[in-house]
């Protein structure tokens, strides 16, 4: 029902107005970037107990992180991948820990964003030292 309103002090009659707003939103075409890792490309002396995590700029889908690998001599490191609550940032949980005074990759292919954007592959390789 539209109801109608005075101004008092000058008499004159005021129509009630609707307050209306419009909400639009750009669609996303970005593909998330790496935001940080946990161990740079091209480091050394990496603690063998080091906890491997790369962090993403937006939300990663969770079905999408199969091509998220660490590899020792081009071969796959036994370890799970545990993805964060806000789906942002990957932890690697190792079987046993790294190898020391060794060369490892983390491959990063096929991540995709909540709308379907991919990440281009990307390789980080660093290498350990002897402690922990």
């Amino acid at each position: 029902m539209l109801r109608s309103r005075t101004d008092i002090s000058a008499g004159n009659f005021l129509p009630q107005q609707s307050p209306s707003f419009t909400t639009a939103s750009a669609a996303d075409t970005q593909p998330p970037t790496i935001a940080s890792t946990t161990v740079l490309d091209g480091q050394t002396g990496v603690a063998l107990n080091t906890s491997l995590q790369v962090l993403f700029d937006e939300a990663v889908n969770s079905q999408k992180l199969g091509g998220i690998v660490l590899k020792r001599g081009g071969q796959p490191v036994a370890a799970t991948l545990e993805l964060s609550s806000d789906h942002r940032t990957v932890t690697f949980k190792l079987a046993q820990p790294l190898a020391p005074n060794t060369t490892h990759t983390i491959e990063i292919a096929g991540v995709q964003d909540l709308s379907g954007n991919g990440l281009s592959p990307v390789a980080i390789t660093f290498t350990t030292g002897t402690h922990f």
